[in-house]
């Protein structure tokens, strides 16, 4: 996990994968810069940056959840305790 202290919003995007992977990447450069690994049993199919502000993404897919993810930054390099990627909610019925 990496900690960028000025995280410019507009270069992020997401991607998920059949094993339930959420990762963010840096679009400048193709960098990596966190993954949650497997938040889910089911295949995910979709994943999406919410546009106005940046700070959330949600994914979907075969399990019918919509699971919603907070994005952080941290301008301590050193704290360890701060994870870039929280799951915030998780919807059912989908």
């Amino acid at each position: 996990m990496k900690f960028i202290p000025t995280l410019n919003r507009s270069n992020l995007f997401v991607s998920v994968d059949d094993g339930a992977t959420l990762k963010v990447w840096d679009s400048l450069n193709g960098a990596l810069l966190a993954e949650e690994p497997r938040f889910s049993n089911g295949t995910m199919q979709t994943c999406a940056i919410e546009p106005s502000e940046g700070k959330l993404v949600g994914c979907g897919g075969l399990d019918g959840k919509i699971h919603v993810f907070y994005l952080n930054e941290s301008s301590k390099k050193e704290d360890k305790t701060i994870k870039m990627i929280q799951k915030k909610y998780e919807f059912t019925g989908h």
